[in-house]
Parts: C-alpha cells; structure tokens; sequence
C-alpha cells in the first residue's frame, strides 16, 4: 500500500512541476520582448470584392520575422506581403491578374 502511495505521490509532484514549468513557457510566449526568434506565415483571402465580378478574388500572403536584440530591449519586426488580385474581363473572358 505504502508503495502505491509513493507513486502516486511521485506521478503528482512530477505533474505539479511540468505545470510550473510550462506556466513560466508560456509567460514567455506572451512576453513581446522575449528572447526568442520567430516567423510567423499568414494567408488572407477574399472571395467577394465589392463592385466586381462574381469570379474576382484577392489573396495576401504575409510573411513576418520578429527578433530581439540587446538583451530584450530592442525588438526588429519585418513583415512582407505578397498580393495577388484577379478580376475577370466580362468582355473577354479572360483573367487579368496582378502580383505585387
């Protein structure tokens, strides 16, 4: 009996600690200034433009690199867009598409 308490205590003192552990992990991922690296892809697409044809659309891919310097104290943030428009011709038929 006293061995199963032993491990039960053990399996939860191990629990109590990855808690606290994770606790502070996450503290530092909503920190803005933490000391961590990151790269972060977002895609924005929309289906229906106003005042265009049913079949135009507008996708934006952003791409955004975040890294401190300086012990934490300056923090570079670059973020990237690549656009994409289509908007068909109705006279015709044909796609144009810009890139930017």
């Amino acid at each position: 009996m006293k061995k199963i308490i032993l491990f039960v205590g053990g399996i939860l003192a191990v629990g109590l600690l990855h808690a606290q552990d994770k606790a502070a992990s996450d503290a530092q991922a909503n920190n803005p200034l933490a000391n961590s690296i990151a790269l972060n892809l977002q895609n924005n697409y929309v289906t229906k433009l106003t005042n265009a044809p049913d079949e135009a659309y507008m996708n934006t891919t952003w791409i955004r690199y975040a890294q401190p310097f300086v012990k934490g104290k300056l923090l570079l943030r670059v973020s990237v867009p690549f656009s994409t428009v289509a908007i068909p011709n109705l006279a015709t038929g044909m796609k144009m598409v810009w890139e930017i």
